[in-house]
C-alpha cells in the first residue's frame, strides 16, 4: 500500500498504464490524501513515478502483509460480509 499526498483524480496518471501488476485507490483519505492498494509491484512502479516527477508529492510506502481494500481480499470477501 502507499499513502499520497494527491486526490483521487491527482493518482489517475499513476495508475494507468500500470507496466506491471494491479492496483488501485483503496482509500479516499481527504481530498488531498489517498491511499493506493494492490500488487507490490505495482505499488513500486507508482512510488517509482512519483519520486522521478520530482513535483514534491507526499508518498510513502505504507508497511503492511496484505493489501487491504484491494482484489487481494477477494478470497476471502465472504467471510466478511454481513449475515443476520
Amino acid at each position: 500500500m502507499l499513502s499520497v499526498g494527491l486526490s483521487e483524480d491527482g493518482v489517475a496518471q499513476y495508475l494507468d498504464n500500470l507496466s506491471t501488476g494491479e492496483a488501485g485507490v483503496g482509500c479516499v483519505n481527504s481530498s488531498n490524501s489517498v491511499t493506493i492498494s494492490g500488487d507490490m509491484s505495482a505499488i513500486d512502479e507508482i512510488d517509482k513515478r512519483i519520486a522521478q516527477a520530482d513535483d514534491g508529492t507526499f508518498h510513502r510506502k505504507v508497511v503492511v502483509e496484505t493489501a487491504y481494500h484491494s482484489h487481494h481480499m477477494s478470497a476471502v470477501a465472504d467471510h466478511y460480509r454481513f449475515r443476520p
